[in-house]
């Protein structure tokens, strides 16, 4: 829940722009607002990219977030 009384950060899986409302309402009440995506998931030009505060590309996560061992039963 957003507060204006103590400001945070919003931190979003996603590059997404259908996020935009939700980045806009956090800036209202003074919040910081990220973005954590694969760069595939976005354009750094684009509304999603320059409407945030911060950008984390998970590109070089992909092994530690991606992968999961998992045999198939037969």
């Amino acid at each position: 829940m957003l507060n204006k009384d103590s400001p945070g950060i919003l931190v979003l899986g996603s590059g997404d722009r259908d996020f935009l409302p939700s980045v806009r309402c956090a800036h209202r009440y003074s919040w910081t607002a990220g973005m954590c995506a694969f760069t595939s998931a976005f354009t750094p030009t684009g509304e999603m990219a320059l409407a945030v505060d911060l950008i984390r590309d998970l590109d070089t996560a992909f092994d530690a977030i991606g992968r999961y061992n998992f045999d198939w039963p037969t």
